[in-house]
């Protein structure tokens, strides 16, 4: 409906060694995409078309630490003035 909002929100966990992410070390960015949440596709409603433009993803490690990760549709994110 016009005028709702909301923001996707994955929870999920990691078998990834939390230490050897966080550290001061080359390694290949390929090992975060699993902490990089999806964006809902684009939808078309009656009238309009429905553009998410945010999502964050909480993971547990092993190690009981969270990490939120987020992602926002960058063309609509450039248009907002403070």
């Amino acid at each position: 409906m016009a005028g709702e909002s909301a923001v996707s929100l994955t929870t999920a966990e990691s078998g990834s060694d939390f230490h050897d992410l966080i550290g001061n070390h080359a390694r290949d960015a390929d090992q975060f995409y699993e902490f990089v949440p999806q964006i809902d596709p684009v939808t078309d409603e009656s009238e309009y078309k429905r553009v998410p433009v945010m999502a964050l993803k909480v993971t547990l490690f092993q190690v009981v630490v969270y990490a939120l990760g987020s992602a926002i549709f960058i063309v609509l994110a450039m248009r907002v003035r403070l």
